[in-house]
């Protein structure tokens, strides 16, 4: 259902919000590829995203859907996916030496 789910923190949320050009970015360990998510792509839909609203602790849900093979975040709020196929790098990961 959702194979990739993050925390979007409240403080992150400043620090990108603060720079000119931020950008959020998505890693999947069993991926050949990462995603560079504009600020505004987040903040002009974190309103739709859940979240977990604890007092201390508070955080958006980023989860990742596939949808016909490419991801997608889930806007849970009004039923939409937001496509990450114009925000991906392809990258060759290193395999770690045990």
């Amino acid at each position: 259902y959702q194979p990739y789910w993050y925390a979007f923190h409240p403080t992150w949320d400043e620090f990108l919000g603060a720079g000119k050009d931020s950008y959020f970015i998505l890693a999947c360990m069993d991926r050949d590829e990462a995603f560079a998510i504009p600020y505004s792509v987040l903040q002009a839909n974190k309103a739709n995203f859940n979240m977990t609203d604890r007092g201390d602790k508070s955080y958006w849900h980023i989860a990742l859907n596939s949808v016909a093979g490419e991801l997608a975040i889930n806007v849970s709020k009004i039923g939409k996916k937001l496509s990450l196929s114009s925000y991906r790098y392809p990258f060759k990961a290193k395999k770690a030496i045990a």
